[in-house]
């Protein structure tokens, strides 16, 4: 290179990285991940026209749940713990939502169960733990209805010889378009986070 055009081109490259200086800064201060909180990588449709029912006995079409964010988890009503302490967890979130849930914000919990786990079952449930809410769907219909249903999420059943059903205790975020938002680690994200998270996509 001429010794002369050695000057332009090294106050170029000054000029490039005064330019990109905001970028990388902007980059370098972007905060993590609340604990237990992941990007979404499906990009099905979690919320089609499926038809299933509610603990209330209703009919609820998951397409016509667009609109308003969603945190969605699975349970069912014989699981030994688990589904329990998530439920648990769960109604510590509609807490912290308070008017909102059902107004904003839903929480939708599909029944791994079917075959055992009818409306008034999932009452039941829900009325232990508190979680009987408006807002809070606990939903069941057939086998293959639920299968449907799961199957946008990645999730499915698996039932073992003395009844139990190995499943996920994974939390999903649901944008209003009914697409994944963000996935939850049910165990290590706090109450505080997905409730803040499901008010912050309702707008």
């Amino acid at each position: 290179m001429p010794a002369g055009t050695r000057p332009l081109v090294n106050r170029f490259k000054a000029g490039i990285l005064v330019l990109l200086a905001p970028l990388l800064m902007v980059a370098c201060s972007k905060p993590p991940p609340p604990a237990g909180a992941y990007d979404a990588f499906g990009k099905a449709n979690c919320l089609p026209p499926i038809t299933l029912t509610d603990q209330r006995g209703d009919k609820v079409m998951l397409s016509a749940l667009k609109g308003e964010p969603a945190l969605v988890d699975f349970i069912y009503t014989s699981c030994p713990g688990p589904c329990e302490v998530l439920t648990a967890k769960m109604a510590r979130v509609a807490d912290r939502l308070g008017d909102e849930l059902g107004t904003k914000v839903r929480i939708i919990s599909f029944s791994l169960d079917p075959a055992r786990d009818n409306p008034a079952a999932l009452k039941d449930f829900a009325e232990k733990f508190n979680a009987n809410r408006h807002g809070w769907l606990f939903l069941t219909g057939s086998p293959a209805t639920i299968d449907a249903a799961l199957k946008a999420f990645g999730v499915r059943r698996s039932k073992a010889p003395d009844g139990t059903i190995a499943h996920t205790l994974t939390v999903f975020l649901v944008g209003p378009g009914g697409r994944q938002r963000r996935i939850y680690d049910s165990v290590e994200v706090k109450p505080a986070v997905m409730a803040g998270e499901a008010e912050a996509l309702a707008g």
